[in-house]
This record gives C-alpha cells, structure tokens and sequence, in this order.
C-alpha cells in the first residue's frame, strides 16, 4: 500500500465522535431485537466514505477504485463477471 493510500484511509477513518456516539447508541438499542432479525444502515460521509451501522456495531468504509476497505479489517475487492473476492487487511 502506498504512503498516500494509507495517509487517505487514516483522514477517512479519523472521523468525528459524534457520528460514533450515535453509532454507539444504535448498536446498543440493536442488542435487544429477536434472532432472525438484522438490521444495517449505511450513512454516506463523502464521495467514497460510508459510516456503517449494525447490531455488531458501527464501522466507517472507504472505496479506493474496485477495493472496499472498513475500519474493522475487511476488504472487498470487486473482480470481473459478478465476482468478488472478501479477505483482511490487518
């Protein structure tokens, strides 16, 4: 990963508290809702950010061309013909 490419992950994810004390909040009301049931919300913050909300907890992604970071270590990579490929990055 290039010097630039992490420094714009790191602007992406120094995101401020507010939107991770909402976040917070929601995951905690999310706890008590019955098996079965799952609940996401995705909160677009820029052109290629997204705070993401659910039961589990709130997470910020970022897509760097055909790659989809989160700040929990996932990443998606989009390949061709409706494939993709899903793995870790830390």
């Amino acid at each position: 990963m290039s010097e630039q490419t992490a420094k714009s992950l790191m602007q992406i994810f120094s995101i401020s508290k507010t939107y991770w004390v909402v976040g917070t909040v929601e995951a905690e009301l999310l706890k008590y809702m019955p098996m079965g049931l799952q609940y996401r919300s995705r909160k677009k913050t820029g052109k290629n950010s997204w705070i993401n909300v659910s039961g589990s907890g709130a997470s910020m992604s970022t897509k760097v061309g055909p790659v989809t970071f989160n700040s929990r270590g996932g990443m998606w990579v989009n390949l061709p013909g409706g494939f993709n490929f899903r793995g870790r990055w830390r």
